[in-house]
C-alpha cells in the first residue's frame, strides 16, 4: 500500500539516493551510467493496480526512446522504478522493480534477464536453491505456496519475460563476480523458457 506521503518517500530514496548511489559504483570502476525513473521521457507508463492500495501501479506500457539514447551514448541506464500513471494527468506511481526489469527486457527483447536478490536463488521446500527450472515448474512453486514474500513478484516477473526471452535468472548479487557466474550457469536459479521439466 502506497499513500501520497509515502509516495514521496519512495520516489526521494529510490529515484535519488538508490539511484545516485548505484551510478556513483558503476561510474568508480570505470563505467559510465545514467541514472533515470520509469517517469523520465514517460519511459514506463503504468496503471492503478486497486484504488484500496493507494499510489502502487502495474506497468502498462513501456517506450525504449530514452533508454535507446542512453545505451546509444555508451552509457549503462540505472532505471528506477517510480512511474507515470497512464493519462494526461500522469501521477507518480509506485512499480515493483522486478516487475519493471521484466518490462524493459521484454520491450528490448533480450535473449535474458537476470533479477539479483539477497538470497542464493528460488528455494524448494526444503531450503535448497532450485538450479533450474521450467515456466510450469516455477508456477506450481507460486500456487503451491513454496515461494513467499519478495521472490514472488520476482518469479513472476521472470515469467513474464520469459514470453518473449529465453532465460530469466534469480542469482545472489551480493556474491562477487555474480553476474558472470550467472551467465556461465555457475550460480542462482535459471528459468528457461523451452525447458520441459524442473530439477
Amino acid at each position: 500500500m502506497t499513500n501520497d506521503e509515502t509516495l514521496d518517500v519512495v520516489t526521494a530514496v529510490l529515484s535519488g539516493l538508490v539511484n545516485k548511489s548505484i551510478v556513483n559504483a558503476l561510474q568508480r570502476v570505470g563505467g559510465r551510467a545514467a541514472g533515470i525513473s520509469g517517469v523520465d521521457g514517460s519511459m514506463i507508463r503504468a496503471r492503478v493496480r486497486d484504488a484500496a492500495l493507494g499510489r502502487v501501479g502495474d506497468v502498462s506500457s513501456v517506450d525504449l526512446a530514452l533508454l535507446t539514447a542512453i545505451v546509444g551514448a555508451g552509457m549503462i541506464p540505472v532505471v528506477s522504478p517510480v512511474s507515470r500513471e497512464d493519462g494526461l494527468q500522469g501521477a507518480l506511481l509506485n512499480v515493483n522493480a522486478d516487475s519493471v526489469a521484466g518490462a524493459i527486457a521484454r520491450a528490448l527483447g533480450a535473449g535474458r534477464v537476470l533479477f539479483l536478490t539477497d538470497v542464493p536463488g528460488v528455494m524448494d521446500s526444503d531450503g535448497n536453491t532450485i538450479a533450474k527450472l521450467s515456466v510450469s515448474g516455477a508456477r506450481d512453486l507460486i500456487n503451491r505456496g513454496v515461494v513467499t514474500g519478495g521472490m514472488v513478484p520476482k518469479l513472476e516477473a521472470c515469467l513474464a519475460a520469459l514470453e518473449h526471452v529465453d532465460i530469466a535468472q534469480i542469482v545472489d548479487g551480493r556474491m562477487p563476480g555474480a553476474l558472470v557466474d550467472a551467465v556461465d550457469g555457475h550460480t542462482g536459479t535459471r528459468i528457461e523458457r523451452n525447458l520441459q521439466f524442473a530439477e
